[in-house]
């Protein structure tokens, strides 16, 4: 951890005034400031990591709109998967032919 939890001098004076004898003071403080110091998080803590995830969430952010902006241009270009899909007719080129709509000499199918 980076920063004391406790102050040992103050916690230390803290016990003295309650009628604890000098020595047995100074040794709770001690043992309870090095037990806090290893197992409390202090708000430095906490920034630092909430930065490291700030800047994971950045990353992968970044990553996927390049990803995005990669398929975007693949579908864009043509070459995706959907220039594989079955013509339409916006592509006359390979757009199977239409059959011409009946015309209006032709009899009228007989009824079922």
């Amino acid at each position: 951890m980076s920063q004391p939890v406790v102050g040992t001098p103050e916690l230390c004076d803290a016990l003295r005034k309650t009628g604890m004898e000098h020595e047995q003071a100074e040794g709770v403080a001690r043992a309870l400031g090095k037990e806090l110091g290893e197992h409390v998080v202090t708000q430095g803590d906490l920034q630092v990591g909430f930065e490291q995830v700030r800047g994971e969430i950045q990353a992968a952010r970044a990553e996927t709109q390049a990803a995005f902006q990669q398929a975007f241009l693949a579908l864009v270009t043509g070459a995706g998967f959907f220039r594989t899909a079955a013509p339409g007719p916006w592509d006359s080129a390979r757009a199977p032919a239409v059959p011409a709509p009946p015309s209006a000499s032709a009899a009228p199918a007989p009824a079922p």
